[in-house]
């Protein structure tokens, strides 16, 4: 299979598809993409936080505190909000294509 995820969602007539490569760590999954939009979100504010992101081993499971870090990153200030969106949405649109319908 190729080395990326893909989701399609169709609206009427509007078709579209988000593709986007998973190869962190060698693994290719939904799990790693998330988790390193979380340790990207943190990193912006405290790496500290973001290697125990990235360290977390079963983050299917895990992932939960690593929420509860990051709204409490978040709380700290607005800066720190809007810092770790911004980092977040940043990898988000350099890991995704988007693709509609008519190409």
């Amino acid at each position: 299979p190729p080395p990326f995820m893909a989701l399609t969602m169709s609206r009427g007539h509007v078709v579209v598809t988000c593709c986007w490569w998973c190869f962190l760590g060698g693994e290719r999954s939904t799990s790693s993409t998330g988790r390193e939009v979380m340790a990207r979100a943190a990193e912006a504010v405290d790496a500290k936080a973001a290697a125990k992101v990235r360290k977390e081993k079963n983050w299917r499971f895990g992932y939960v505190d690593h929420f509860v870090d990051h709204l409490a990153l978040c709380a700290k200030s607005e800066k720190n909000t809007l810092a770790m969106a911004q980092a977040g949405l940043d990898y988000l649109y350099e890991s995704f294509d988007f693709v509609t319908d008519d190409g």
